[in-house]
């Protein structure tokens, strides 16, 4: 048996398209996504310290490569696949770091440019 309930007021909003409720609270409602993501991280390293890895860097070149080529095309699967494929090897922790930057330019702020930039830099270019 369905209750009826009265729907979240952004929930309402949406459905009912009250575009000055949504442009008056969306930026809460980005900052509020952001801190949750940030709450979902690793405060702490877990893994091996950055003296003992070696990181491939061939692996690590090829998968920036087409991070930044699907930047430049404006097309985030690529990226998130290669963003992926990184995430299965250990890496340096400021390494990691520039992998979540990348990965929260294009999820969060869908800043293609930035993202490339981000992977350019990493390359070393």
């Amino acid at each position: 048996m369905w209750v009826n309930r009265p729907r979240p007021r952004g929930l309402s909003a949406g459905l009912d398209g009250d575009m000055a409720f949504i442009g008056a609270n969306a930026e809460n409602f980005v900052k509020t996504l952001e801190a949750l993501i940030s709450s979902l991280r690793p405060s702490e390293p877990t893994g091996p310290d950055d003296a003992e890895i070696l990181e491939d860097a061939a692996f690590l070149k090829e998968q920036l490569l087409i991070i930044k080529a699907a930047c430049e095309e404006y097309d985030e699967r690529p990226a998130y696949a290669a963003l992926d494929r990184l995430k299965e090897k250990i890496w340096k922790a400021e390494t990691t770091a520039v992998f979540e930057k990348i990965r929260d330019a294009l999820f969060i702020q869908s800043d293609f440019e930035g993202a490339a930039e981000l992977a350019e830099k990493l390359l070393g270019n």
